[in-house]
């Protein structure tokens, strides 16, 4: 019968926080352009909603810009 075995390098403490701390670096980067990206999203879906208002003879919510939210307006267009 054959035994092998396998050859282990000994890495140090120190060796062993610098390998964490590039893990964590790489994970924070992929974080910020996942939020990079989804921030890009939401501005068109706005512009879409703007866009809406010029059409029809009520125009509804109508963005509120003190709050920042959609004021639930009705305006009736005449002429």
């Amino acid at each position: 019968m054959t035994t092998t075995t396998t050859a282990t390098t000994t890495t140090t403490k120190k060796e062993k926080k610098k390998k964490k701390k590039k893990k964590k670096k790489k994970k924070m980067k992929k974080k910020k352009k996942k939020k990079k990206k989804k921030k890009k999203k939401k501005k068109k879906k706005k512009k879409k909603k703007k866009r809406k208002k010029l059409y029809g003879d009520i125009t509804v919510s109508l963005r509120d810009s003190a709050t920042g939210c959609f004021a639930g307006l009705i305006f009736l267009r005449t002429g």
